[in-house]
Formats: structure tokens, sequence, C-alpha cells
């Protein structure tokens, strides 16, 4: 039997780094491929923060990072994706 990815029925909880800094700056979840979420977030969009932010850092020649935290069972998601995002502002990411 053919291995699945280990996203598949997971779910990825990742942060996003300043690549001036290496500081977190999102943290986000995704059910699918953490590397597609990626792609999507470096296409930026000017509707949100964050699509702001990266398509500043696209101009500027700079890439953004995935560090991916945690996989967790989807039912998970929503408590642990919580759990990360406090932890980071508790250590004073934005």
């Amino acid at each position: 039997m053919r291995e699945l990815p280990p996203f598949i029925g997971r779910c990825c909880i990742y942060a996003l780094l300043d690549p001036t800094t290496g500081a977190v700056i999102y943290v986000g979840a995704t059910k699918g491929n953490p590397q597609g979420r990626l792609v999507a977030h470096r296409s930026g969009s000017a509707k949100t923060p964050i699509g702001r932010r990266m398509l500043s850092y696209k101009a500027a020649g700079l890439v953004v990072e995935l560090r991916v935290l945690e996989r967790c069972a989807k039912a998970e998601q929503y408590r642990r994706e919580a759990h990360w995002i406090s932890l980071h502002l508790r250590a004073g990411s934005e």
C-alpha cells in the first residue's frame, strides 16, 4: 500500500516568519499541504493585514518562510491554533 503524505487526514499549524528578523508574524492552520498555503500567502491580497504585509515584503524582494509548529487531528485544529497564537502573543509577537 502506498504511504500517504503526512498532511492527509490531519491539520498543520504553522507560523509565517518575518524575513528580516525571523520573528513570527502570523499563525495559521491548514487542512492541506502547508507549502500550498505558503504559496497562497506569498501571492498576497491587499484585503487583509497579512496580505498587505506579504505584498510589501515581495516588493522589497524579501521571502517569507513557513515553519510547521504542529500537526494535529482536524478535530483539534481550532484549539491548537488558538494555543499557538496565544503562546506567540505572550512572547511578544505581533
